[in-house]
């Protein structure tokens, strides 16, 4: 899958991208509301030098002597010597171990300066147990390391700060918690959608289909009921978008090997309905427009015939009959419109189909045909279901494969290739279709030329 694809893909599931995110939202406020509300309160410590003396070199020793052992400081307040007394001032029938979980000490870079903050399920709690530890830390810490004696500590600690009661809960903080159930839920959007469209055994573009089959993709055709978004190109079939991409196919088909004459084309597809009847109408009409030939349009699917319909004539007769024996070939042939265009479509339903098109009749009645016309084009029925596709591609000059946008999945398209290199078929390249299943508005699903109805007659 190309990056173009893809965006246009990532771009497309929005909704999923919404409901992902109202999902996460969800969760994020359910987490919020089971949460437990918790309060904190902090003090701000100051430890110094308790020298009084007023020489500089003195005070800026003690100082320094504070601030390096400030970090020690920070590891003695949250440990029993400090704790100890706070539960004993305060009275809280909190353990040690718990109480040193809701303490939290950070020393300031290069600095004397010590925060304390104490976490609680009530603020006035907060409050106390945040000045009690500020409190028996200014009483304990200087008494560590001082002297023994009656010399006075060395170092002193300060309360620069006392604890306000907490107005509102630390945790959980429920705006920053919104915002991350969002985030996570339209990360976990995205990444469904990328996941699956990587993974996607369908058939999304033109590339996709040329990397399946192993040959280059010939064009993309739209449906006879397809509106593209803009209305850029004319949807009615035969003209605008349609005609335009018949034009471009015939045009990459003389392309594929400029020295080769393509006389004689089949085009089928992997799996059925998955538009080859439009493209060899549409490939038919194309060449008869551009080269002013004669040209031959052969319904050669006989489970499921559906050309005349698309070229609005209906002739008494079709292949299986000619096959059959029942009726010649000239005798079956209808023109259609003014192009310098004919059809031999189906004919009669047949219970030996396949045995018809593998039978030597057929491969007369092809280099028949090539006597009469300038172009043949041969609609066949899918590769995979019957072999009648494989049978046909040996008896001509190249094989066009139609694969449905969205529908056609790569393996099966990677299936029938093998099947038609197993018989040596010349494989001209892939056509991408989009919007055949969709009926144009007016008009009965699959009608792609505007001609007056004919019974049948000779070219």
């Amino acid at each position: 899958m190309n990056a173009t694809v893809l965006v246009r893909r990532l771009v497309r599931a929005w909704p999923i991208y919404v409901l992902t995110g109202l999902l996460g939202l969800l969760a994020a406020a359910g987490g919020n509301a089971l949460a437990t509300p918790t309060y904190r309160a902090q003090v701000e410590l100051y430890a110094s030098s308790t020298s009084s003396t007023n020489d500089l070199s003195n005070l800026y020793q003690g100082g320094l002597y504070a601030q390096q052992q400030v970090t020690t400081y920070a590891q003695i307040i949250d440990s029993p010597t400090i704790l100890n007394p706070v539960i004993a001032a305060t009275g809280s029938r909190l353990t040690v171990d718990a109480l040193e979980q809701r303490v939290e000490v950070a020393v300031r870079p290069d600095t004397a300066l010590i925060s304390v903050a104490v976490s609680a399920l009530r603020p006035g709690e907060a409050q106390r147990l945040a000045n009690a530890v500020a409190d028996a830390s200014s009483r304990v810490i200087p008494t560590l390391g001082a002297p023994k004696g009656s010399s006075p500590p060395t170092v002193a600690v300060t309360v620069l700060q006392r604890a306000q009661r907490p107005t509102a809960p630390a945790t959980p903080r429920r705006t920053l918690n919104l915002a991350l159930g969002l985030a996570c839920g339209l990360l976990l959007g995205l990444l469904a959608v990328l996941v699956r469209a990587l993974l996607d055994p369908l058939i999304r573009s033109s590339e996709q289909l040329g990397r399946s089959i192993g040959a280059p993709p010939l064009g993309e055709m739209p449906g006879p009921g397809w509106v593209p978004r803009r209305r850029r190109l004319s949807s009615s079939p035969g003209t605008g978008g349609t005609r335009e991409a018949a034009e471009r196919l015939h045009t990459s088909i003389a392309m594929t090997d400029p020295s080769a004459l393509r006389r004689t084309l089949v085009v089928t597809s992997p799996v059925a309905d998955a538009g080859q009847g439009l493209v060899a109408v549409e490939l038919a009409m194309a060449i008869a427009r551009g080269r002013d030939a004669l040209v031959v349009l052969v319904d050669a699917d006989l489970r499921n015939p559906d050309v005349d319909v698309q070229v609005n004539c209906f002739p008494d007769a079709g292949l299986a009959d000619v096959l059959a024996g029942r009726v010649m070939l000239d005798d079956a042939l209808c023109p259609v419109g003014r192009l310098g265009l004919s059809l031999l479509s189906a004919g009669s339903p047949q219970a030996d189909a396949s045995e018809l098109v593998a039978s030597r009749v057929m491969l007369d009645v092809i280099s028949r045909l090539e006597k009469l016309y300038e172009y043949v084009v041969i609609k066949a029925p899918p590769v995979l279901p019957v072999s009648d596709a494989a049978v046909l591609s040996a008896l001509t000059d190249g094989t066009v494969v139609v694969a449905e946008r969205g529908v056609t999945r790569r393996r099966d398209a990677a299936e029938a290739l093998r099947s038609l290199y197993a018989v040596r078929s010349k494989v001209l390249g892939g056509v991408l279709t989009y919007g055949v299943n969709t009926p144009r508005p007016g008009a009965h699903r699959g009608a792609s030329v505007p001609v007056p109805p004919v019974s049948r007659g000779a070219p």
